[in-house]
């Protein structure tokens, strides 16, 4: 952006103009960027509970084959 040049320096009115722009386009991006980190926290929440359910069931799994492998030593 450039100025024009009065007699004690940049136009005011022309700096303050800019200077409301800049603010309004970095407030609109840093309004994007929470709403984005809002999601991405959502989805982390939802993918851990799931990784969280999938280790619960990966555990349930375990015991029925180490219970299922008892059975057949003990009655084979």
């Amino acid at each position: 952006m450039k100025f024009d040049i009065v007699k004690k320096g940049y136009d005011p009115s022309q700096v303050d103009e800019n200077i409301r722009r800049m603010t309004e386009s970095n407030n609109a991006v840093v309004t994007e960027q929470k709403v984005a980190i809002e999601q991405l926290k959502e989805e982390n929440h939802a993918l851990t509970e799931k990784l969280n359910n999938y280790d619960k069931r990966k555990e349930e799994i375990f015991v029925a084959l180490v219970e299922h492998r008892r059975f057949l030593v003990r009655y084979s």
